[in-house]
């Protein structure tokens, strides 16, 4: 994984886990770049946007992808590593009429803090993958090993409106509910007893 000069991106590198069947053409390992890389944190948390813009990519070969990792706690010192979790990363892959989405099952991630506010981040992960399909909707199509790495840019303006889109149609991270514009949860509604006055 190599980062181009000082820009906020990278890439990041799809290896298809499936043992039964290979396909006789296309590449073996599906290599994208994250043209747009961000972080900001909040409630102790650490939140990485990952995307590609639409202009970087001539038509009609556009590719579009948007990547969340939600990690737990902010590093006490300029580093840390953390477990990944089926909570940690969701993210959405788009090729024309083709459809992916992700889910991290296990695997590691890693973020420095560097200078003017910016992150280095590495990854290695497995997550589940789903294919979309006009007929049947989202299905299963087993298991990735994604790994990369990139550069961000602090920004915590565009960074909740990029979480919502890895959260979509049924992504959504357990116990995070509806977020608010800032990217935070909504309160809940409770039903209980009637409490007298």
């Amino acid at each position: 994984m190599t980062i181009c000069g000082c820009a906020y991106s990278g890439r990041m590198d799809i290896t298809e886990l499936a043992f039964r069947r290979i396909s006789p053409k296309g590449p073996l390992i599906d290599s994208l770049r994250l043209s747009d890389c961000l972080w900001w944190s909040d409630e102790g948390a650490v939140y990485i946007g990952m995307s590609t813009s639409d202009s970087v990519i001539p038509l009609p070969a556009a590719e579009k992808l948007d990547f969340s990792f939600v990690l737990p706690g902010f590093p006490a010192d300029r580093s840390r590593e953390y477990q990944v979790n089926n909570q940690t990363l969701r993210g959405y892959v788009r090729k024309g009429l083709e459809h992916e989405r992700y889910r991290s099952t296990r695997g590691i991630v890693a973020i420095w803090l560097e200078p003017g506010d910016s992150m280095r981040i590495r990854f290695r992960l497995i997550a589940n993958k789903e294919i979309f399909h006009v007929l049947t909707g989202w299905v299963s199509a087993g298991q990735v090993v994604l790994t990369g790495s990139c550069r961000a840019r602090r920004d915590s303006r565009n960074g909740p409106a990029l979480l919502s889109l890895t959260e979509r149609d049924g992504m959504t991270r357990s116990g995070a509910g509806d977020r608010d514009s800032r990217g935070r949860p909504k309160p809940r509604r409770v039903k209980g007893p009637a409490v007298k006055g």
